[in-house]
């Protein structure tokens, strides 16, 4: 499974690489100096961006929790929570992997606990961050697009007609995603 991510996640790079007219690569550098390492970090800050505003191959929705010790530890991979159904009126927030359930309101605002849960079960709708390998081809073209746009700015000569030409490319893929989440 790691091979299939790694070639996927290669193929974003040149990919990123490409856009940016830079030569392609035969392998990833991961947290590496190199314009494919800088390819590659680029592609994950943005991938968990986009990812992070939901869409229906990444969001779960009536997801249960049962509480450990009043208490409730969330997924690395959870990127947004929010309560749901029968929970619907407990506020929570989600700090790391821990989840918090608001305790009360004061004069001085409100105080969190994360052992308020006692043994009831939490419904919830989250998001969680997929692996590149595993999102729809749209979805991880509109990613390596968007992620290129960032590489083009952060790393190359400022705004010209390639980042017009980028800018053009990731408003019509976004159209397309538009579309698709609609039907």
């Amino acid at each position: 499974v790691a091979a299939a991510a790694s070639a996927t996640t290669l193929t974003a790079v040149n990919r990123i690489l490409q856009l940016s007219q830079i030569a392609p690569v035969d392998s990833l550098d991961s947290g590496g100096a190199s314009s494919a390492g800088r390819a590659e970090s680029e592609l994950g800050k943005t991938s968990t961006r986009i990812q992070a505003r939901g869409w229906h191959q990444n969001t779960e929705t009536d997801i249960l929790y049962t509480p450990s010790g009043g208490a409730i530890t969330l997924g690395s991979d959870v990127l947004r929570i929010d309560s749901y159904g029968r929970s619907a009126h407990l506020d929570i927030m989600q700090r790391g992997t821990t989840l918090f359930l608001r305790d009360e309101t004061t004069s001085s605002g409100s105080t969190y606990t994360s052992t308020g849960f006692g043994s009831d079960d939490l419904h919830v709708t989250q998001v969680r961050e997929l692996s590149f390998d595993v999102l729809s081809g749209l979805l991880a073209d509109y990613i390596a697009c968007e992620s290129a746009l960032q590489f083009f700015r952060l790393y190359r000569d400022k705004a010209d007609k390639r980042s017009s030409r980028m800018t053009d490319m990731l408003q019509n893929i976004m159209s397309e995603l538009q579309i698709s989440r609609t039907h």
